[in-house]
């Protein structure tokens, strides 16, 4: 019988040479990356995203910073009870900034016929978002 040790070992090992693999498969398609995205970026709407997506996540990273700043021994019960639905909501946040982010590359990869490599790189980047809320 295996270990939960060794097991956790050995997943851990699979998804490290899973996320080689995804570096490994970005590096070899940046030129084709580059060049769907050089021709994206002639339009408002990729712009105006990619003022969203900063505006998301500088929300999330203010609020996030501003949680953690609190004192919860200093806290009221009441307020102990929202620190923690708020607490939630971020975590909540931050699975759904991860998970736009495996959209856009997604998206981007099966653009360039490359869509068994985007299952790999989402799966990386959904269980390690997973693991840290």
């Amino acid at each position: 019988m295996i270990s939960l040790e060794r097991y956790t070992y050995i997943f851990d090992t699979v998804l490290v040479a899973l996320l080689i693999y995804a570096i490994v498969l970005v590096y070899n398609v940046k030129a084709d990356l580059y060049g769907l995205f050089l021709a994206r970026s002639h339009s408002i709407d990729f712009y105006l995203g990619i003022i969203l997506i900063g505006c998301v996540s500088g929300f999330y990273r203010y609020y996030s910073n501003q949680l953690s700043s609190y004192n919860q021994s200093e806290l009221s019960a009441e307020d102990k009870a929202r620190f923690a639905i708020l607490q939630t909501n971020l975590g909540h946040l931050k699975f759904a900034i991860i998970s736009g982010f495996a959209a856009i590359i997604i998206g981007s990869l099966a653009l360039i016929n490359k869509v068994v490599p985007s299952f790999f790189i989402t799966l990386v980047m959904i269980y390690y978002a997973d693991q840290n809320i």
